[in-house]
């Protein structure tokens, strides 16, 4: 069985409530208990000081990760196309996420594995495998393409 039961890295995404600082500081306060590793906070560059965690930038942000990473601070940055993923690069990120692999619904057109082995092949940067990752059976085709690790929700939420 592959099953991890706790992720090494967790983000903080909130993009609707208006208690967004309270909210981060609970997660940020009870990951560090649970002693997960890297905490990030999703683009709110202002909050990931506060509580000194690592960033979440979507590749729109993609200019601001040179100057997160002189204030030592771990990147993470989200990518949808190959495009994305290399101008992102270029900044140099300490991950980059891309997405979607597997379908999900409302996230467009998975990527594939295929896409996915493409890039881990010919571009030197750890990304992140995202989408779609709902159980083992994922996580063993995922392991062909290469990629420095995955991110879900489902996974680690998921009952068995």
């Amino acid at each position: 069985m592959l099953r991890q039961t706790r992720p090494d890295a967790v983000i903080f995404r909130d993009k609707s409530s208006r208690q967004f600082d309270a909210l981060a500081r609970t997660f940020v306060r009870i990951s560090r208990r649970f002693g997960i590793r890297e905490i990030y906070i999703n683009s709110c560059i202002g909050t990931a000081r506060k509580y000194r965690t690592g960033i979440h930038l979507t590749s729109a942000q993609h200019r601001l990760i040179k100057r997160m990473k002189r204030e030592r601070r771990s990147v993470i940055v989200s990518t949808h196309s190959s495009g994305e993923l290399a101008r992102c690069r270029r900044h140099y990120p300490d991950y980059l996420l891309f997405s979607p692999i597997f379908f999900v619904e409302g996230k467009g057109n998975p990527k594939g594995l295929e896409e996915l082995n493409q890039i881990t092949a010919t571009i030197r940067a750890n990304i992140i495998a995202l989408g779609g990752i709902t159980s083992d059976a994922e996580v063993k085709k995922l392991k062909t393409a290469n990629p420095y690790g995955f991110a879900s929700i489902r996974y680690f939420t998921a009952k068995k």
